[in-house]
């Protein structure tokens, strides 16, 4: 998309972690998953991320237990819960492609772990979900298809033959944004 666009940013992120526990081990499992700064989601556990506001918490039993899911949506809202529309946000697509994140960022932190200290063997399954809008829609010539006698040079339209011998089979962003005036009589 960053072929098309030059700027976007995520609106929002839907997680959705499944953790299907072996059927004869005698171990219960435990799951969660948080939003939180990236400098606090270092080594997060699943009882550590229950006590943070807005968390979701499993606890499942390990022998004979289906699988279990849980789900969150995150939306990006500050603290007054106002949509974020703060063009300091937006990334072009070097910051994309850049992993490197500020401590204050917030990231979705999940975490599964054995409760009795006893291993446990379980398939975990995470989906994660993107909503993202895209800004600044950049195409270059070739994508618009310009045909070269009709390029702007300097910013000026230069036709070579009246407006109304044009062909209209191909597509020219220089005739589409030129305005004529109407005559008066």
């Amino acid at each position: 998309m960053f072929n098309i666009y030059r700027y976007c940013r995520i609106t929002g992120v839907d997680v959705r972690l499944t953790v299907c526990p072996d059927q004869t081990g005698p171990s219960a499992i435990e799951m969660a998953m948080a939003r939180l700064p990236a400098s606090e989601a270092v080594n997060p556990t699943p009882g550590f991320l229950q006590t943070v506001r807005g968390s979701v918490y499993c606890l499942t039993p390990s022998a004979g237990a289906p699988a279990k899911t849980i789900t969150q949506s995150y939306a990006s809202f500050d603290e007054l819960g106002n949509p974020v529309y703060d063009r300091s946000l937006w990334q072009n697509e070097t910051k994309a492609a850049s992993t490197t994140l500020d401590g204050d960022e917030p990231v979705v932190a999940v975490a599964v772990r054995s409760i009795n200290g006893q291993a446990a063997v379980v398939a975990i399954n995470l989906q994660v979900t993107y909503h993202m809008e895209w800004f600044d829609l950049e195409a270059d010539d070739a994508a618009l298809e310009i045909v070269g006698r009709d390029r702007p040079q300097n910013g000026i339209c230069n036709h070579s033959r009246p407006r109304d011998h044009q062909s209209d089979q191909g597509f020219s962003v220089c005739s589409m944004s030129e305005k004529v005036p109407p005559r008066r009589k």
